[in-house]
């Protein structure tokens, strides 16, 4: 099985995500990035770790997005996401996605790990 990404563009670029078999089969489709709000520009990083101390891969994307409008529409910047691996399905924690955005601690995978070191993540 293999993690890809890409990007379709239907007004505006959006990032998806899926995992394949080896005749690249879609057997699993990501649910949508939270950084689609905007256009996606770039990414940045990917990193399969267990953020939350379950034994499960969990996936960390960090994405450069630009908003296209405004002095600055055209400046990337970057918008982090984790998908909780959860029995057969990944899940997202948007207000924890959020809290990293928001705090700017989505600019490594590093930061990303230490930020979440030492905290209880419930899965729902």
């Amino acid at each position: 099985m293999n993690f890809i990404s890409a990007y379709k563009t239907d007004g505006k670029a959006k990032l998806e995500f899926f995992l394949v078999d080896s005749d690249e089969n879609i057997l699993y489709e990501f649910p949508d990035f939270l950084g689609n709000t905007w256009a996606f520009y770039d990414m940045s990083a990917v990193s399969f770790k267990d953020v939350n101390n379950d034994g499960l891969k969990d996936i960390i994307v960090i994405a450069e997005y630009i908003t296209g409008v405004g002095e600055n529409g055209a400046t990337p910047f970057n918008v982090a996401g984790i998908y909780f691996q959860k029995d057969n399905e990944f899940i997202e924690l948007p207000e924890l996605d959020n809290e990293l955005n928001d705090n700017s601690k989505n600019q490594t995978i590093d930061m990303i790990i230490k930020y979440l070191k030492g905290r209880e993540i419930k899965l729902e």
